[in-house]
């Protein structure tokens, strides 16, 4: 979903991340390139905080650098 508490948009607006920065992410917006869908879907089934990933938005965000996440 979109327009959340604490929504970020990533280069070019192409990813929208929704959420609290100490609630879960909720939701994740893709348009284009799609490639890390699995990467949010995980963070927001986990319910991540989105303050606990400040560089998810960067291009060298990877789903490596979760495992150390709850």
């Amino acid at each position: 979903g979109g327009g959340g508490r604490g929504a970020r948009s990533g280069p070019a607006g192409l990813v929208k991340i929704s959420g609290g920065s100490d609630d879960g992410i909720t939701g994740a917006e893709l348009v284009g390139n799609v490639s890390r869908a699995g990467l949010y879907a995980s963070l927001i089934g986990r319910r991540i905080p989105v303050a606990a990933v400040p560089d998810l938005l960067s291009s060298g965000f990877n789903y490596g650098l979760t495992m150390r996440l709850p």
